[in-house]
């Protein structure tokens, strides 16, 4: 889509906050989806970029982390401190 273009619906489960949902009308802010994986070796490369985005624009934009990967796989990655964003197991 372009700006100021409607976006495509989107839902999908929330590790953080547990027990959540994340959707499209969560909020009125930009959204960018980061699609990564614990195992990717390219998103090591992104990853740190994608981590400044979300820290520097905390509060303008929501930069959301989606994985396909178990939730148990992302909460320990998560634990040990692999990552500051909001990851999304789909």
């Amino acid at each position: 889509h372009f700006p100021g273009s409607e976006a495509f619906s989107w839902e999908i489960p929330s590790i953080r906050p547990a027990g959540k949902t994340a959707d499209n009308t969560a909020s009125s802010r930009p959204q960018v989806l980061y699609f990564w994986a614990t195992w990717c070796a390219p998103c090591r490369t992104t990853s740190p970029a994608v981590e400044l985005l979300h820290s520097d624009a905390k509060g303008r934009v929501d930069v959301i982390a989606v994985s396909s990967e178990k939730r148990d796989v992302i909460e320990t990655f998560v634990a040990k401190g692999g990552t500051t964003l909001t990851p999304r197991s789909s």
